[in-house]
Formats: C-alpha cells, structure tokens, sequence
C-alpha cells in the first residue's frame, strides 16, 4: 500500500527513494557506528546533546525523531563528523586505508549549492573523488533520475525551488555512492 508500516512509518514513500534504499545497507562496510555516552555543549545551550549511546548497524533505514530543537541535526552532524562531542566517543567500525569520511555523506536540512548548474553541482563531488570522466556521467545520469531532475539538469541549482534544491543534494549524495547518508 505504499507505507513502511513495518519501521513504524505511517507516511507513503517514494518508490525511487525504496530503491535506493538497499544500494546502501548492501555494501556497508564501515558499519556500526557506535557512539557512547556522547554530549555537546553549544553556547547558548546548556547541551545540544546529552549522554547519547546506541549503535547503528547494517543493514536498513535509521530514522531520527524528536521535536525543534531537541538536537536531532546536531545529532547526525556529530555523526558525519562535522562536529566534535565535548563528551563520550564516536566509533565506525572501519579500519581501511581511506578516510571514513570519503565513505560517507550528509545532506543538510538547507543544502549548500554551488552557483553552478545541477549537473555540475554533482559533477564537482565527482571530480573531488577522482572519478573517471565517463563514470561521472554514468551516476549523474542515475543520480539524476533517481531524483527526478533530468528535466532541470542545466538550470541553475539556486534558482530551483526549496524541494528540488532537497532533491539536487540527494542527487550529489547518491552519486557519491555512499555507504552511509545523513
């Protein structure tokens, strides 16, 4: 019926972000993300974020709730490690060569688009990870139509509207091929 009624959602989700879904939890190598007892203060904040334990396994969908204010982006930006707790530990389970951050993403709740078009907004996360020239265009190519943005491939990314600008981010995400995205 379109619901996720087994995770506990109640609202309908789109098919092509139920596809995407699996090409992450398949191939996760730097899973569990285990973070204990983890706190930050923020000025202005008594705590951001207080006494945080749990583990992120492979393997499925997260989902993060809780009302303004309560951390929940703090949360996953401590996670993605764009912030640093104040307290407790963050640990990935991943012991490769690369960085754990080049195996990971995050879009934010306002994204940050470059004054470029869409297709290079993506293009330049690309070119940042050395991807070949003719594999860019293969997951632009994917990224795109998974988001839906085929049509406004050349327009500005500024000049979308507030969702397809959420959807232009995703698309970067996804090309990126992350194992994780916040």
């Amino acid at each position: 019926n379109g619901l996720l009624q087994d995770r506990g959602l109640r609202q309908p989700v789109n098919p092509a972000l139920r596809m995407a879904a699996p090409e992450f939890s398949r191939r996760c190598g730097i899973l569990p993300l285990t973070l204990e007892h983890v706190g930050l203060d923020l000025p202005g904040h008594s705590r951001a974020v207080q006494d945080v334990t749990f583990t992120l396994e492979n393997g499925g969908l997260c989902v993060v709730l809780g009302p303004n204010g309560a951390g929940k982006t703090v949360l996953l930006k401590i996670c993605h490690g764009l912030l640093k707790p104040t307290r407790g530990t963050v640990h990935w389970a991943w012991h490769g060569t690369e960085s754990v951050q080049q195996r990971h993403a995050m879009v934010l709740q306002r994204p940050v688009l470059l004054r470029r078009s869409v297709w290079e907004n993506v293009d330049y996360a690309l070119r940042l990870q050395s991807v070949s020239a003719a594999e860019r265009v293969r997951r632009i190519e994917n990224a795109l139509a998974l988001a839906r943005l085929e049509s406004v491939a050349h327009r500005p990314a500024r000049a979308l509207s507030g969702g397809e600008q959420q959807r232009a981010a995703l698309a970067r995400a996804w090309a990126t091929q992350p194992e994780v995205l916040f």
